[in-house]
């Protein structure tokens, strides 16, 4: 295990006039409401169609014990908001949605109990936002009763996209593991079954899809089906009929927060996973069927999740960290009545660069963050405001996020987590600001406060990010109804 180097870090602030930083569009007062009590709102940049900017929000809320999602859509020229639509009338069981070269795209599971399941893909015409096609991508049967593992994934170019589910074998009746890879229009490229084969007892950790179109299966392999003993990773390596399997034994008993796969070198692949105290890289290749540590990077103590592994495009790499979860609030009214609301709380950054000429740590710096959101149902995915938008440009890694006014860029320590207390007192973040913080190779840090909320009546969505075809940043901003598109 190559030694660990801790580097003091320092931040070169700049202050710039917002006015001269975001160059805003006119405010557009769309159909459907950014938040509103007991819902949560996710939304996406699709892509570009025609020379048209589409993105999609879609709301989040309980109807029982059903979870209810619906779709609208905005089209954008520009920092100009051309078109929109109200929520559609479809319910569905979301897993993706997306744009072609020349359709808008959702992608959605039917099926319930021990009924087929299907995985469908309903078309969107960009010009008026109708519904035009539905396709089915994959029918399976369920094992038993429980609901079957499915996923989809995008590689990181947005190539290739993954299908992963658990099934019976069309021809054997028997349980497997269905894989499926199609390119960005959605046509098929392959498809294959896989059956573990090892010892222990599998669990699927991940899924991932490459740049190349080969996809990636993370086991996570406990000793027994009680799951109280981790014993290994295992990774398989799928592509059509092609495949290769890895194991890496893990040394005595980790608690293991969260694991993420990315793209390294030639048939290589990053891997990270966190603790609460530390952070471990792994080098996974495949050409000399071996997986190898190249750094286990102490951190203060905090509930560490992996946001992206990123690479920097000049043979550097960072993997971007942050201090944050989940805290659940039990709410006791009137007769007694009980209520839950869900806090989904942020705090620092950690960023860990890495030369991947060598595999050697680079750098591990932190910066402050302080913001939260509360609603009135959990979502795998994040409210609008809350994840970070990472972006790299000449070498640079660059990250746009919200954050509290009053928190400072040199402040991360362990004191950070809330306590329950603070979160019912203060709950989601009002008012916040918008920073754009800029990681150079050496992993000095420079940041810039792109707009106030307050005084740009607005907040930061940042899922609607995207560089253009010029790579300039284009931002959003929204309160109510009320959308505006924005050039930094």
């Amino acid at each position: 295990m190559k030694k660990f180097l801790f580097i003091i870090f320092c931040f070169v602030i700049t202050t710039s006039l917002q006015a001269q930083l975001v160059s805003w569009g006119i405010p557009v007062k769309v159909e459907e409401r950014f938040g509103a009590p007991n819902q949560a709102v996710i939304g996406k940049y699709l892509g570009q169609i025609n020379g048209a900017d589409y993105y999609t929000y879609y709301s989040r809320r309980p109807i029982f014990i059903i979870e209810d999602t619906r779709f609208a859509f905005c089209e954008v020229k520009g920092t100009k908001i051309t078109k929109f639509s109200p929520y559609s009338n479809d319910k569905y069981e979301k897993l993706d949605v997306s744009a072609t070269d020349s359709k808008l795209c959702v992608t959605y599971v039917t099926g319930e109990k021990k009924a087929k399941r299907n995985i469908k893909l309903d078309y969107f015409n960009p010009s008026n936002f109708k519904k035009t096609e539905t396709v089915t991508l994959l029918s399976f049967d369920p094992i038993g009763k429980d609901d079957p593992y499915i996923d989809l994934v995008h590689s990181e170019n947005q190539e290739y996209i993954g299908i992963i589910a658990n099934g019976k074998h069309p021809e054997t009746g028997q349980g497997t593991i269905i894989i499926k890879c199609f390119n960005k229009k959605y046509e098929e490229i392959w498809a294959s079954y896989y059956d573990y084969n090892g010892n222990g007892y599998p669990e699927i950790g991940d899924f991932f899809i490459s740049n190349t179109g080969t996809a990636l299966i993370h086991f996570l392999k406990y000793e027994s089906d009680k799951k109280k003993k981790l014993e290994s990773f295992y990774i398989a390596q799928i592509s059509d009929e092609n495949i290769n399997e890895l194991e890496y034994p893990l040394e005595n008993k980790v608690e293991i927060i969260e694991y993420k796969i990315g793209e390294y070198k030639e048939n290589q692949y990053l891997m990270a996973f966190t603790e609460k105290l530390n952070a471990t890289g792994l080098k996974i290749d495949f050409s000399n069927e071996s997986i190898s540590k190249i750094f286990t990077q102490p951190l203060y103590e905090g509930n560490w999740r992996i946001d992206k592994i990123i690479d920097l495009q000049n043979g550097n790499f960072t993997i971007a960290l942050q201090n944050r979860d989940l805290m659940v609030i039990v709410n006791r009214g009137a007769n007694n009545t009980v209520t839950q609301s869900y806090h989904y709380w942020n705090r620092s950054f950690a960023f860990i660069g890495i030369n991947g000429q060598n595999d050697e740590l680079t750098y591990m710096k932190t910066l402050g963050r302080h913001y939260g959101y509360t609603q009135g149902i959990p979502t795998a995915e994040f409210n609008i405001t809350l994840e970070p938008y990472y972006f790299v440009k000449d070498g640079d890694l660059h990250v746009v996020y919200n954050t509290d006014k009053k928190k400072k860029d040199s402040e991360s320590n362990s004191k950070e987590k809330p306590g329950f207390f603070n979160v019912r007192i203060s709950a989601s973040t009002v008012k916040p600001i918008t920073k754009m913080a800029t990681i150079s190779e050496s992993g000095s840090i420079n940041i810039k406060t792109l707009f106030d909320s307050k005084v740009e009546k607005g907040v930061f969505f940042s899922q609607f990010s995207h560089l253009d075809e010029n790579n300039d940043l284009i931002i959003a901003k929204g309160k109510k109804k009320n959308l505006t598109i924005g050039k930094v």
